[in-house]
């Protein structure tokens, strides 16, 4: 069967700590995803050292976050080797080109672009270079930004993925517009997938009726572990409980 194909978006939910990276990707293994996804950051690369502090903790600027949560190329490949033995694939988000630049390096097998770089065409167009799948996710974009963005990847990578995306999170399901998805399967004739902000499952599988191709959801082993994406991310009950009913939905 051609289901849609699932995405635990682990991101930056090990919060500096590298052992609970292995935790997420067995519980993402256990939840019956496809592939495992964190996120590639190298603070100087990607941001400037200001005291803009996170949302859930006034103390803890974003670029100390960042810096935090940083993998070099060895711990990527020990996180790829892991993935590969445990029989998942693993994902990751470059939020710059030399992020792009180790992804590539590590053969990944495919590439992931956040919403807040979907309009940043230099760095799509080194990405789609790179000849791997690349998926893109649409969050606070314009039609017309998408536009310009997909045919300025399509110039170099035939395969390109498009993601509907609300970036609020979480996001309420009146804001939610899951009626995007045929529109830009239509309207750009590629696949289209969600990625999913909502607090639980039920929109995600709303979503495959309305021909989604790619389900991402943020993923965390435990509601209790601290970082800035727990709230909104699911655990592998209900990880695997939204697979399940997807597929279902996909096959009536």
């Amino acid at each position: 069967q051609n289901y849609p194909f699932f995405v635990a978006e682990a991101g930056i939910n090990y919060d500096g700590n590298f052992n609970k990276c292995f935790k997420l990707i067995d519980a993402a293994k256990d939840s019956d995803a496809d592939a495992i996804k964190f996120q590639t950051h190298l603070a100087d690369d990607e941001m400037i050292d200001t005291k803009i502090t996170l949302a859930h903790s006034k103390k803890e600027t974003v670029y100390d976050l960042m810096k935090k949560c940083e993998l070099d190329y060895k711990k990527h490949q020990i996180l790829k080797r892991y993935c590969k033995k445990k029989g998942i694939i693993f994902m990751s988000t470059p939020f710059s080109y030399a992020a792009a630049k180790l992804l590539n390096k590590l053969k990944v097998s495919l590439f992931k672009i956040g919403s807040g770089e979907c309009n940043n065409l230099p760095l799509i167009e080194k990405v789609s270079k790179f000849k791997k799948p690349v998926i893109i996710s649409t969050g606070m974009n314009t039609i017309k930004d998408i536009i310009k963005t997909y045919k300025h990847a399509k110039k170099f990578n035939k395969k390109i993925i498009l993601m509907h995306c609300v970036s609020i999170y979480p996001t309420p399901p009146s804001k939610t517009m899951l009626d995007t998805i045929p529109f830009l399967k239509k309207k750009f004739g590629c696949p289209v997938g969600f990625s999913d902000h909502s607090a639980d499952i039920s929109l995600a599988i709303a979503s495959v009726s309305l021909g989604a191709n790619v389900i991402e959801k943020h993923f965390t082993v435990s509601k209790k572990w601290s970082g800035p994406d727990i709230s909104l991310s699911i655990t592998p009950d209900k990880f695997r409980e939204m697979v399940k009913a997807c597929k279902e939905v996909y096959l009536s």
